[in-house]
């Protein structure tokens, strides 16, 4: 149990996991291997220890993984004491010398990184024969030279050959034309460290499987060949860069690759004397700048970007052009360039370097990109980011930081620092700006910021008003401005923002009504302005936002009729709660939205009046409560439904008149509606004006037969104590009556009780502002009935799940948006079924869920997992709901096993890539009623009959790179809400050459011609009008990624 230990079911020790953990000195290897015999994977990426290979040569060591990067490695003399060794991670050392003669007797490694050191001479003659079982080699950024070997082709199992920032050269081998399996080529850069590949390019054209090819910066001459590429696949093709060669001739291209667009294609900087008509037609800008013209990408990539005249430019394709520069916007022109040390330094004085936090490096004569928070472009030594979060800077900071050229992110949060602007105009380059947290109170100046993407001013001291020029920043996704003290209304310009996807504005003063005007973001998915003091009523506009996904305006004091919101067919979050809306439920209220992937609505403790309509029945998260509601429509209430309506019928909805509870429905047995003559409405959480938390004494009759683990109210009391004292309770937003020895704790703020019996069954502490690393051993241990724990939206630095095999009736938790990163220990649960774990850091793919056999529900969207996706779900034999959205998942659905119990499936904006199999769902009963969603991967090819098998199903696969549809599919009625019946193949996915908002036909979104709809199910397209909106998902920069997600 613990942090960082994976142990095997009989208790041995197999993995230790300690990455960016503070290490430092020498690692005990020997003394590690000598007393766990049975590790097999060992990490220690991102500290600062030695590691000798060479103390631990007459032990016996089972590793099969090893994670060394950016660790103090100076030597792999011994490394092959692990002959089993199948993955190394070596890369960001200083490891100097040949190629190391030790790994090549690793003949099992199948990932081999070692980029990003010192490494020279020659690639050994014998790598290919040596590593044949290779599927990933990456050794970019070393100085190796000279010929690559020929054995190369010998590794016929890699996928990836990553050889880039060199200095190799001679002719690229014929032999690698036997890597028939490899996926992506990086040969590029060899000429800035001296060397360079030269001859003529080679075809490539038995590598069906190539999705990634960079040749770039080399001296490779001549023409392309006719058969170059013959025989990708185009749909899945990514990438494709032949620039800054000496290509020469009419740039002419083979038949089969005029499915790649021109984005994914580089040929700028050759020596092309002509384009193939056939490429371009008449206007070939777009592929390449014709002679006497340039650009900085060598085309014209938008109509709001052009050639250049430029008469030194012999060649099609230059980028750049002697004394002249392109003009990047018509501002100012940059002043007489300043050294980028310099800056740096000005940064430094200004604000009080000698009092960061961490300031490793700076000031030193060490490189820049060596210096804290500073990351470079890929190919020069100019800063890129600068990242500075929470590091005592004080001060203003120097304008000439938005001198450095290359700066794209600055982030420079949770500091005492204001900022001056006047120089933003020069930051062509910036796209997020992050000043949250700091002593920000005037951004004047920063109107002129030319690309500006995401900029956070969240908790700040701005005053009395938003700050007027945020609105000309036209060029805006994301905005976030919570917590300041505004107490203005929202300026009617914001639909100037015509770009902007995200609105974030909670806790901020907002008074007077939302403006019309909001109804230009067309654009917009995430909308957040819970707890301000907005009025009047939702317009009218809001409902041309046909792209929102999440909106929250709770805790205000709007008023008046709810909208339908039946346009928002994507919409997955909706909160209301705590206002003043009154009148009836809209009969057609969210009509258009999938019930399926649909999160919560919650109208709460509102003057919402009459019968709650049957259009909610589709809808299971539905909160109603402190209403004014006279009557449930009889759907609602059909225990077809299932779950706790089949079990409470419509008590599980809501409380009838006459009756109430502390939450105003019935969600167990031990938390049934008790009588209350004075509840006049439906959802009563109060009895006589006062608030009741389960625990209240009311005579009332426990049920039989319901299960009460032997519990000491005494412990009880004593493990919430030490929760609150260990999480700053003091600071919690609710803390009604924690800590009152005079007060039962099931009257405690959050505490919920089994009736009649004072012992805790639920944690609701969602919102809370519960902070730190919660330890929940006495929790787990003390509290024998906690069936459901709440931690959702809190900012956790993590979660300690030890002890939690001790808690036999926890059975629902959810950390939604708490910023965890690490669930360790949570397969040691023996009766979870709902885990809830959306917006927080956790990467990779934990393997601990596949130890919890009682799984039925696992929510991690907008996560970082990544890798390749597992393919054993199977092993939750009870899983009913896996949604997986919105991460960096890899790989194919070829393989993947589900449990049959499986109902719902959403793997959608992750990276997947391929064809979907025709054994894909295999194992799931045909008459199940199903809900997937592949949308926005890489999926490419036809969509096979096979899925017919199923007769129910809505199937989302829009943005992929799909090119047909087996037309058994075309017929089946029943998918998709029937839109199959209506529109056959495109009730599934719109045809090339067409588009719609969803990909699909419906009743009022049909497929619209659209020429750059390169595949089925398009649901934008590029250059039409503004009906024509953006993608539907958000794709946070990361460096917000970790604020969105907790917003959210």
């Amino acid at each position: 149990q613990w942090e960082g230990i994976q142990c095997s079911g009989d208790g041995s020790i197999v993995e230790i996991s300690l990455r960016s953990n503070g290490l430092k000195n020498a690692f005990p290897a020997r003394e590690i291997f000598q007393a766990i015999p049975t590790l097999t994977a060992l990490a220690l990426e991102g500290n600062d220890v030695d590691f000798l290979f060479e103390s631990i040569q007459d032990i016996s060591a089972e590793l099969t993984s090893l994670d060394l990067t950016n660790t103090n490695l100076a030597s792999f003399d011994g490394i092959d004491i692990f002959p089993n060794l199948a993955e190394l991670y070596a890369g960001n050392n200083a490891i100097t010398g040949e190629f190391p003669r030790d790994i090549l007797k690793l003949s099992n490694l199948k990932r081999l990184v070692i980029s990003f050191n010192n490494l020279d001479g020659l690639l050994p003659d014998d790598i290919g024969t040596s590593l044949g079982k290779v599927e990933l080699l990456v050794l970019h950024h070393n100085n190796f030279s000279g010929a690559l070997p020929s054995s190369l082709g010998k590794l016929s199992s890699v996928h990836y050959l990553e050889l880039q920032s060199n200095a190799f050269s001679g002719e690229i081998p014929s032999d690698l034309a036997q890597l028939s399996e490899l996926w992506g080529i990086d040969l590029s850069d060899q000429v800035s460290k001296g060397g360079g590949f030269t001859g003529n390019l080679t075809s490539f054209n038995t590598m069906s499987g190539l999705k990634r090819l960079d040749l770039s910066k080399n001296k490779l001459e001549g023409s392309i060949p006719s058969d170059f590429l013959s025989t990708v696949e185009t749909s899945s093709f990514e990438k494709l860069d032949l620039s800054s060669n000496l290509l020469s001739g009419k740039l002419e291209l083979p038949s089969i690759l005029s499915g790649i667009p021109f984005s994914s294609m580089n040929f700028s900087d050759n020596r092309f004397s002509g384009i193939s008509a056939d490429l371009c037609g008449n206007d070939c800008a777009m592929v390449l700048c014709a002679p006497t013209t340039f650009s900085p990408t060598g085309r014209q990539p938008s109509s709001a970007e052009y050639c250049e005249h430029c008469p030194t430019a012999v060649y099609w394709g230059t980028t750049t052009c002697p004394g002249i520069s392109p003009t990047p916007s018509p501002i100012d022109p940059l002043p007489e360039s300043i050294n980028e040390k310099d800056i740096l330094k000005s940064i430094y004085d200004s604000c009080r370097g000698e009092d960061w936090f961490n300031s490793e490096n700076w000031m030193s004569s060490e490189n820049i990109c060596d210096w804290y928070g500073v990351t470079c472009t890929p190919f020069q030594d100019s800063v890129q980011s600068l990242v500075l979060s929470d590091n005592n800077l004080v001060n203003e900071v120097p304008t000439e930081v938005f001198q450095l050229p290359y700066l794209e992110t600055l982030i420079l949060d949770s500091n005492g620092i204001t900022v001056d602007f006047t120089s933003i105009k020069y930051a062509f380059k910036l796209s997020s700006l992050d000043l949250s947290s700091t002593d920000l109170f005037s951004v004047e100046g920063i109107e002129n910021a030319p690309n500006l993407l995401t900029l956070d001013i969240s908790q700040n001291d701005f005053q009395k008003s938003i700050p007027k020029e945020i609105f000309s920043l036209t060029t805006l996704q994301q905005l976030f401005m919570g917590d300041n003290d505004f107490r203005t209304s929202i300026p009617s310009n914001i639909g100037d923002l015509k770009n902007l996807r995200l609105l974030s504005c909670p806790s901020s003063m907002l008074t007077g009504s939302i403006p019309s005007n909001i109804g230009a973001l067309i654009d917009l998915v995430h909308i957040n302005l819970e707890d301000n003091s907005l009025t009047g009523s939702l317009p009218l506009d809001l409902e041309n936002l046909y792209s929102l996904t999440f909106v929250d305006a709770s805790d205000n004091t709007l008023e008046g009729q709810l909208p339908s919101f039946s346009a928002m067919k994507n919409i997955r979050r909706l909160d209301l709660s705590n206002n003043a809306f009154s009148q009836s439920i809209p009969e057609d209220f969210l009509s258009n939205v999938n019930p399926l992937f649909f999160d919560y609505l919650d109208l709460s403790n509102n003057f919402i009046v009459g019968e709650v309509p049957s259009i909610l029945a589709h809808f299971e998260s539905v909160f109603l409560q402190d209403n004014l509601i006279t009557g449930l429509d009889d759907e609602l209430c059909d225990k077809a439904r299932g779950g706790l309506i089949k079990q409470f019928g419509c008590d599980s909805i809501l409380c009838p008149p006459n009756t109430f509870n502390a939450i105003g429905r019935q969600d167990s047995e031990s938390n049934p509606c008790h009588i209350c003559p004075s509840a006049q409405y439906y959802g009563s959480t109060s009895c006589g004006g006062a608030a009741v938390t389960e625990g209240t004494e009311i005579t009332a009759v426990v049920q039989e037969g319901v299960e009460i683990r032997p519990s000491d109210a005494n412990e009880e009391k004593q493990a919430l104590a030490k929760l609150y004292l260990t999480c700053g309770g003091e600071y919690w937003t609710e803390n009604e009556h924690w800590m009152d020895s005079n007060i039962s704790f099931c009257k405690w703020k959050g505490v919920e009780c089994r009736f009649g019996a004072e012992t805790v069954t639920g944690l609701q502490l969602g919102s809370n502002n519960i902070q730190g690393t919660p330890g929940f051993i006495s929790i787990f241990q003390l509290l024998p009935n906690l069936s459901t724990l709440n931690l959702s939206r809190n900012p956790l630095a993590g979660f300690n799940f030890n002890g939690i095999e001790n808690s036999a009736s926890l059975s629902e938790l959810d950390l939604d948006a708490t910023g965890i990163s690490s669930i360790v220990g949570i397969g040691l649960s023996p009766s979870l079924t709902h885990i809830s774990l959306r917006n927080n850091r956790i990467s990779g793919f934990p393997q601990e869920i596949f130890q919890m056999k009682t799984l039925k529900t696992l929510l991690m969207s907008n996560n970082q997992l990544d890798g390749r996706i597992p393919t054993t779900f199977d092993l939750l034999p009870n899983l009913q709901t896996l949604i997986l959205s919105s991460n960096s998942l890899s790989g194919v659905l070829d393989g993947i096993d589900f449990p049959s119990s499986l109902r719902i499936l959403d793997l959608s904006q992750n990276l997947l890539s391929n064809s979907i199999p025709v054994t894909f769902l295999r194992g799931i009963p045909t008459s199940a009623s199903l809900d997937i969603d592949l949308s926005g991967n890489f999926l490419s090819g036809n969509v096979p009959g096979e899925l017919s098998r199923f007769s129910q199903m809505d199937l989302y696969l829009q943005d992929n790179r799909i090119t047909s549809i087996d037309s058994e599919l075309c017929s089946k009625e029943d998918w998709n809400g029937n839109d199959v019946r209506k529109y056959g193949c495109s009730g599934i996915l719109c045809p090339i050459g067409h588009f719609a908002n969803g990909g699909r036909q419906s009743t009022n979104t049909p497929c619209a011609r659209c020429i750059s709809a390169e595949y089925y199910g398009t649901s934008t397209c590029e250059g039409e009008s503004s009906v024509t909106r953006t993608n539907m998902y958000l794709w946070p920069s990361l460096a917000f990624v970790f604020v969105l997600q907790i917003l959210i």
